[in-house]
């Protein structure tokens, strides 16, 4: 979007109750979500790797154990990536929860972490980088599981072929 078109959907959203902005967001984070997913299915192309006919078939079956390692390998790699940011996150939270609680306004810990803390930019941004890096670990994680159920597909199309049907 453009800067302006973007800047005049914020005045709109801004317009709202606090519930409409909350689904708002949500759907914004949607549309997100499936441009970063497309995004790794152009990247990877799976597609063609989980794809087998009568002619690859051989092929397919040496390497899917080969792909299911990797990917589970990038999934696991993807998951400790997200234990780091939850691990930045909350230090970040306590750190700017100490800060706001030992400030020189008195404010209560219902204020703190029911105004402040979600307004915090440091903490947005993190908070975005998270959704985003599980985000990533679930394409990895669903890749893995298909090409375990691949192999199971391949083996019942053997056995299904060796039948004569």
């Amino acid at each position: 979007m453009s800067e302006e078109l973007e800047r005049d959907c914020e005045e709109i959203i801004n317009a709202y109750s606090d519930e409409t902005k909350a689904v708002i967001e949500k759907i914004r984070e949607e549309l997100n979500e499936d441009k970063l997913f497309g995004k790794l299915e152009e990247q990877y192309n799976v597609y063609d790797l989980l794809t087998f006919n009568e002619f690859n078939l051989k092929d397919r079956l040496e390497r899917n154990a080969f792909h299911a390692k990797d990917f589970k390998l990038k999934f696991l790699q993807e998951m400790a990536k997200v234990e780091q940011i939850r691990d930045r996150l909350d230090k970040v939270t306590g750190e700017k929860y100490i800060a706001l609680k030992e400030g020189a306004v008195s404010l209560t810990k219902t204020e703190i972490e029911k105004y402040y803390l979600p307004k915090d930019e440091e903490i947005l941004q993190l908070k975005g980088l998270l959704r985003k890096q599980e985000i990533r670990a679930k394409y990895f994680e669903a890749v893995s599981k298909a090409f375990e159920t691949c192999g199971w597909n391949m083996k019942s199309y053997i056995e299904n072929s060796k039948g004569g049907y």
